[in-house]
Formats: structure tokens, C-alpha cells, sequence
């Protein structure tokens, strides 16, 4: 008897057959517009989960001195910096979640 198991001898036959499946790479989220210092903060409020998903593109995000809550989305954000146009790291957060997610 064969020492390969069931799902060893199904992979290899389907690669074969050419109907072999695939692990889908999701692309990166393009965060060149941000600073490095905000991508690393981004992943810091990933990390803590700090920001969590209201809707389907809207997240709560908090401070980073605790005291505050901000929603942000991808293209906008309620905090200081987001309120007067300044890309902030809350939406580079909202961005690689959602890359995630996808």
C-alpha cells in the first residue's frame, strides 16, 4: 500500500489533470502615499486592535492616547489631521484591513 495519504495522492492526480487549486494572493494595498512612519503606526493599531469595523468600509479607530475615538474609512477620517485633509494613519489601517478582508 501506498504510504501517501488520501489527500497527498488527490493533490498530485489534480496536478496532473492541470485542475490543481491555487492559494489566491490578495494584492497589497498601495500605501505609497503614506509616510513609513504611518504605515508602521497603521500596523501598530492593527496589532492592538484598536480599530475595529463599524459597516462594511467604515472602522472605529481609536487615539493613540486612548482618549478618543475617530471612524475612519479608506478616503477619510474624523480625526484632527483627517478633519483638515492630511492623509492620517487611521485610513492606512482602514486600507489594509480591507485588502485583508478581500
Amino acid at each position: 500500500m501506498n504510504a501517501r495519504s488520501r489527500t497527498e495522492r488527490s493533490t498530485l492526480r489534480n496536478r496532473r489533470r492541470g485542475t490543481e487549486v491555487l492559494p489566491v494572493r490578495r494584492p497589497a494595498p498601495d500605501l505609497s502615499i503614506y509616510k513609513p512612519e504611518q504605515v508602521a503606526k497603521a500596523a501598530e493599531l492593527i496589532a492592538e486592535g484598536a480599530i475595529v469595523p463599524l459597516r462594511s468600509v467604515i472602522f472605529l479607530a481609536v487615539s493613540s492616547d486612548g482618549r478618543r475615538q475617530y471612524r475612519t474609512a479608506p478616503g477619510a477620517c474624523t480625526c484632527p489631521a483627517g478633519i483638515r485633509g492630511v492623509r492620517c494613519y487611521h485610513t492606512a489601517a482602514a486600507r489594509i484591513l480591507l485588502a485583508d478582508a478581500a
